[in-house]
């Protein structure tokens, strides 16, 4: 009597590994910054910002935060009605760590817009645009399947804010990941001026 495991499930196991294992050499780079597969909007395709040891003040990182985010909604060529930098009130930092797993706070959000007629046009010139900003370019994805496109880049501030960014025909999507900050100021839900200071 044996106890070999069927040929279709051997086939089965042997593909999900060297699907995970390509997947996984994607995500560190190894096989190149374009072409890769993986899924899309999951905080595994963003690279790691520099370390800046939490010591910006939070209405520095919020303000920061606010602004990156502007600045790719107006780049992308898409349209993001639920979108408005005004808009300050009501922001919750999620927990973040520094010196230890939860010390510090950050910023984060993904939002969704409409289409645009050329992904990969939008991903070549979102990259050009960021380098010209001394962003750190990080994965390109061009064949993730699914709901999207299929296309998708990520990148990474001077300040350590992670940006990504996943032009599509039927719909777009923008996150935006702040860096982490220790000021206790980031544990409070922002109002209309908070963490910001007035006119800020």
């Amino acid at each position: 009597m044996t106890n070999a495991l069927p040929t279709s499930f051997r086939r089965k196991q042997s593909i999900r590994k060297r699907t995970q294992a390509g997947v996984l050499a994607c995500l560190i780079g190894i096989t190149g910054l374009t072409g890769c597969s993986a899924q899309p909007i999951t905080g595994e395709n963003m690279t790691t910002g520099p370390d800046l040891g939490g010591t910006r003040p939070a209405r520095d990182v919020f303000k920061d935060y606010l602004n990156t985010f502007d600045d790719i909604v107006r780049r992308s060529g898409a349209t993001f009605k639920k979108w408005d930098r005004a808009d300050l009130a009501g922001y919750n930092a999620a927990a973040c760590g520094v010196h230890s797993r939860e010390d510090g706070r950050l910023y984060t959000r993904q939002i969704e817009g409409g289409p645009v007629p050329d992904p990969d046009a939008a991903i070549a010139d979102m990259k050009a645009y960021w380098e010209s900003k001394g962003y750190t370019i990080g994965n390109i994805f061009t064949n993730m399947g699914g709901n999207t496109s299929g296309r998708q880049i990520n990148a990474t501030t001077p300040t350590g804010i992670l940006v990504q960014f996943t032009p599509g025909k039927e719909q777009s999507t923008i996150k935006v990941k702040s860096d982490c900050t220790l000021d206790p100021k980031a544990r409070e839900t922002t109002t209309a001026t908070s963490p910001l200071e007035p006119g800020a």
